[in-house]
């Protein structure tokens, strides 16, 4: 039997996201393997980690929402933005109130230009950042488009902020702390970061390491904790097809179906953590943010963020509106067609036949959709 599907990990602190894949390769014996989004080393939480086929879809994951619980202190800089790098300054730091902390986290939220951390693996010129600076050749001052969605302020000391946060594709969390405490006038670095949930994987629902090797043999069986690679298009409009539909999807051929097959994405994150709301927009295309495509080099540009670039209202930036893909028209379509809705296509037992563009019918076409698949997926 093929392995194929998702293993919802918890990283520890110390590890790479590369290290905690090469453990599952080597686990499972499962060459063809990858994550869906990041952690830093230092880091511990969420890791969804695809297996065989299922990796196809780890863009469509990575580039959703994200949850994490973190902690700052206040008072110093670092050339990483966290505890472990080196200190860059010490500031003093001027008295806190709650008030204060949240005027300052109305500032980052919503869309915002975020600085890329010099140590990094965002890429420019196909090179990560990382590697410029461990070269000594630290790239600053390139921003790029990211979007944070909630914060929640757990706490506070004279010196230290916990919180909770929900964002996008591509969100520095130790670059928010570092820009909060600037906003403070003390400036400030990450000392901890758990990442909660990434789109429905949920910490409570994570396997440990020793889980994964415990439990090698049922998953390679498709249990033992292996969700289905259909969870990483939870933020996905779906489009249910019949047998004949999928068929025709699966070998590339574009259907019409009845509006009633079109269902909106779900509103609300599964794997959520309490207190965070309701999240209320679909993924993006691969690759992309939650608010807009990115260049070959992560969109980064030379251009500082504006004074008070975030849109945030009360504690919750409103998202944008979901991503779409191109399209021409078509016989039964408007002249000026509006384009496509991405959408996963399953068959009648909710396996996924196709990833594709959904165009609502016009005219003669009034009540269909045409679904023209871009990706095909054997049954």
């Amino acid at each position: 039997m093929a392995l194929e599907g998702i293993l919802n990990i918890l990283k520890p602190p110390g590890m790479t996201s590369h290290d905690v894949v090469s453990f599952a390769r080597r686990a499972l014996n499962e060459r063809k393997i990858g994550h869906g989004g990041t952690l830093d080393p230092q880091a511990a939480g969420v890791l969804p980690v695809f297996l065989g086929p299922a990796t196809r879809l780890a863009d469509y994951l990575a580039g959703g929402y994200k949850a994490y619980y973190g902690e700052m202190r206040l008072g110093l800089e670092t050339d990483t933005q966290d505890a472990w790098g080196q200190v860059t300054a010490r500031l003093p730091v001027p008295a806190l109130t709650e008030a204060a902390i949240r005027a300052a986290t109305l500032a980052l939220t919503g869309d915002i230009r975020q600085e890329a951390p010099a140590y990094s693996a965002v890429k420019i010129g196909g090179e990560s950042l990382h590697r410029l600076a461990r070269r000594g050749q630290p790239q600053v001052g390139l921003y790029r488009s990211v979007w944070v969605g909630q914060w929640d302020i757990l706490g506070y000391t004279a010196e230290t902020i916990r919180f909770q946060i929900v964002c996008g594709s591509g969100t520095y969390v130790r670059m928010l702390c570092r820009d909060l405490g600037r906003l403070l006038g003390s400036g400030g670095v990450m000392t901890f970061l758990l990442r909660t949930a990434v789109g429905p994987f949920a910490l409570a629902d994570s396997l440990t390491l020793e889980d994964v090797a415990e439990r090698q043999a049922e998953i390679r069986g498709g249990g033992g904790g292996l969700a289905p690679k259909e969870l990483a298009l939870w933020g996905l409009p779906q489009v249910r097809t019949a047998a004949a539909e999928a068929r025709r999807l699966r070998q590339g051929q574009t259907v019409w179906l009845p509006d009633e097959a079109f269902q909106p994405a779900a509103t609300a994150v599964p794997g959520q953590p309490p207190g965070l709301g309701e999240k209320r927009r679909a993924n993006p295309a691969p690759g992309q943010s939650p608010q807009a495509a990115v260049s070959q080099d992560g969109g980064l540009t030379a251009q500082p963020p504006q004074a008070g670039a975030g849109r945030g209202v009360g504690a919750t930036g409103q998202p944008p509106q979901a991503g779409a893909g191109q399209g021409g028209g078509a016989t039964g379509q408007s002249p000026q067609t509006p384009p496509g809705i991405r959408v996963a296509a399953l068959d009648e037992a909710g396996r996924l036949a196709a990833l594709g563009l959904w165009y609502p019918g016009f005219g003669a076409r009034r009540g269909q959709g045409r679904l023209k698949p871009e990706k095909v997926f054997g049954d």
